[in-house]
Parts: C-alpha cells; structure tokens; sequence
C-alpha cells in the first residue's frame, strides 16, 4: 500500500442541482458519485441496498504485426453495498468483484483471477454547521471527480486509472466543510485538491506525495484538470505527471487526456476520448497513444447498453516496456444498477 501525507482541498460553486428527469439523478455542477450502488431510496427504513454490474464482450486486434487477437466476455465489475444513514451519521460499506487485472482493480496477481475486496467502507459523521468527518476505505478526491464527469465508466477506465497514475480508494480520513446555499466546499483529506467552480466548470490542482510497495518506491503525482460538468454535456483536460510507477520510483510518467460524453437526445449516450501516456520521460521515452469512442443507450434509468470502439497505438519502446498496448478493440458493455 501506498504512504501518503495530508492535504487540503477547496471548492467554490454557484449551482443548484435540479433532476432533468423525475427518475434520473442530475449531476450538472457536481461529479457523480464515486460509486452508484446503493445512493438512492433507502430500501427498510434508514438501510439502502443496492448492485451495479458492467457486463462486456470485447473483440481484440494486436498491433504487433502478426495480425493476432482474442474475443472474451468479462464481467469487468460487480458491486454490492448496503448503506444506513440518519441526519446524524452515515456508514457505508462496498464490495466490489473485479478481474485482479482489469482497468480499475486497486491492486493484481498473477493470472485471470476474480479479486474481492472492500472498495468502499467508511463511517461518516454529520457535525454542525454543515462540517463531515469520515474515516475508513475511503475514494480518493482527485480520480473520481474526473470519473464523476466522464460518466462513462462502464465504457471505460479514465486514462488516469488505468495506467494506474491515480488510485480510486485509499485508507485515511477526510473532514468536508459545505459552505451555505452550495457555494462551495472545503476539505482536507490524504489526497490535495483545490478547485474553483463556476456553474458547470470545475478548474482544479492536485498532488500526492508518498511510497508504493513494499519497497517503499516513490510514487509522487501532480494533477492539473478543466472539467465541464453539465447536465448534457460533459468535458475535461487533464494532465499529470510525477515520480514513480509500477514500484520503480525513478521512472518519470506522465499522462495527457480529453474527453467528451453527451446525451445529445433523451437516452442516447456518446463519449470522445483522446490520452497520450508517457510512461517514461527518460531515454526512449515508451509512449502510448489512445482514441475511444462509444455509442449507448438508456434502456431504463438502472439499465444502459454500450458499442465501444477503443484503440492504443504505441511506438516500439512502449511495446517492449508494455506489451499488448498497441492494439484494437471493440466492446459491447451492459451496465445494470439494482
């Protein structure tokens, strides 16, 4: 596990969230939650239960020049999570089913293994004058609000998650303040950030300094993002670098993305996205360079269907330092919340 140390985080906003539709949240001004399962109606009494389930079938090409590839269906993620809250306090608990090696597992072994884990298990005060404290597994600030705005996680990792620059959870504390009438909010928190919004815009700067491994590598990171978080359109740039990766705490990666998602009509979903992820700045300086782009469809609020066409080119020190990252692949996804 990573060492990390204090930080603070900030925000300003001037939004009101409103619901575009009676049965479908809205988060225009604000990142979806970290994870959906259950954060709707309580189900008996104060207790909620609830799933998400992202189901894919993908067809692959290597770039590697003999033509070769493979087709699998995956499970790629099961959450089941229960939550109690009151006007006092809150406590939740996620757990979360995921290929050790897919995009996203918080940790891998060696082979296809299923890993189950707690992804989220904390307790959250409510003090007074609108002031939260938690404690436990807790998501981290900076990657679930670039998540929270692409919206299309079922379709796919963000960059940052799955060239493993930015984790989804950690163990430490946070105590959010909520400043009156949603103006804005200030936290401090195991992971910095510090951001500025406007409406629909966030504009915000994060870092983390700490060890991974048991070899204690470094692995220091710096976050610069523009996020767009409209009720229809959703955007962001981001950039980061730093010191360390994959427990060899001298290489100096770095990753650039931009995304889009839109409903440009009721229930169609469609996103954009464009990285490039330099995995060492040293030497021959491996590169890998993404596009993804996805068509969906709202069957129902709890259900959405994805066509997704995602392709990583890579130049010939990537392919040594990472093999299988040049390539195509085409998935088809089922996203399902209970």
């Amino acid at each position: 596990m990573k060492n990390t140390f204090v930080a603070l985080a900030a925000a300003l906003s001037v939004s009101s969230v409103a619901s575009a539709a009676d049965d479908l949240p809205s988060f225009e001004g604000t990142a979806a939650p970290a994870t959906r399962a259950a954060t709707g109606i309580p189900t008996i009494g104060k207790l909620t239960f609830g799933a998400e389930i992202f189901a894919t079938y993908t067809q692959r090409v290597s770039g590697d020049g003999n033509g070769t590839g493979d087709s699998r269906f995956d499970l790629g993620r099961l959450h089941l999570a229960t939550q109690y809250a009151t006007e006092q306090m809150t406590a939740r608990v996620v757990i979360e089913g995921v290929r050790a090696t897919a995009d996203g597992a918080l940790f891998g072994v060696a082979g296809d293994s299923f890993v189950i884990r707690a992804r989220e298990a904390y307790a959250e005060a409510h003090l007074p004058f609108d002031v939260h404290a938690r404690a436990g597994v807790l998501p981290t600030l900076t990657l679930p609000e670039v998540e929270g705005t692409w919206l299309l996680r079922a379709v796919s990792a963000v960059p940052l998650e799955q060239s493993r620059m930015a984790f989804a959870a950690d163990v430490g504390a946070q105590v959010k303040w909520n400043a009156p009438s949603q103006f804005g909010w200030v936290a401090a928190s195991l992971h910095p950030l510090a951001s500025l919004k406007s409406p629909a815009l966030a504009v915000f700067v994060s870092g983390t300094r700490g060890t991974l491994g048991v070899t204690s590598a470094r692995n220091d990171r710096a976050t610069g993002a523009v996020l767009w978080q409209g009720a229809k359109l959703r955007a962001g740039i981001t950039y980061t670098s730093g010191y360390g990766l994959g427990g060899d705490g001298a290489m100096r990666p770095s990753l650039i993305e931009a995304f889009v998602s839109s409903e440009p009509v009721p229930a169609v979903l469609v996103g954009l996205r464009a990285n490039r992820f330099v995995i060492d700045a040293r030497g021959e300086s491996p590169t890998v360079d993404g596009v993804l782009v996805s068509a969906g469809y709202r069957i129902a609020p709890e259900l959405e269907v994805h066509g997704v066409f995602d392709m990583g080119r890579a130049n010939d020190a990537a392919k040594v330092a990472q093999p299988g990252s040049d390539r195509i692949e085409g998935r088809a996804v089922v996203r399902a919340i209970f």
